[in-house]
Order: C-alpha cells, then sequence, then structure tokens
C-alpha cells in the first residue's frame, strides 16, 4: 500500500480503493475521490473454518451488519 500511494503522490500512478483507505492512508499529494456511479465493490472475510475464535464470531458478525 505505501509503495502504491507513493507512485500516486508523484504522479505516476492512479488508483481505485475501498472508502477506507482514505480514512486509514492520509497523504500528502494524495486525493480521494468518491467515484458516485461506479457499483459497489464486495468485500470478503476469509478466516480459518476450523477456528472457534469468539473474536472472529463476533467480527463476522459485525461485519455482516455492516457496522
Amino acid at each position: 500500500m505505501d509503495d502504491w500511494l507513493t507512485l500516486i503522490s508523484t504522479g505516476q500512478a492512479m488508483g481505485m480503493s475501498s472508502e477506507a483507505t482514505a480514512t486509514q492512508y492520509p497523504r500528502p499529494g494524495v486525493v480521494y475521490k468518491v467515484v458516485r456511479d461506479a457499483p459497489p465493490i464486495s468485500v470478503y472475510l476469509a478466516y480459518w473454518k476450523d477456528d472457534p475464535s469468539v473474536l472472529i464470531s463476533d467480527f463476522a458478525r459485525l461485519a455482516r451488519q455492516g457496522l
């Protein structure tokens, strides 16, 4: 991510990412714009099926609720 954003900040690249990128990676020289006419992008949560972790179960539940 850092290399990609460095290329963007120096005018050598452009790209699309989720809205979360703007919050998690603010950078001088990088402007984030919402593309209003683009279809939504699916986001998937992957985890080990055999992992009984309560934390993973809670996170998956929150992700399904859109929180």
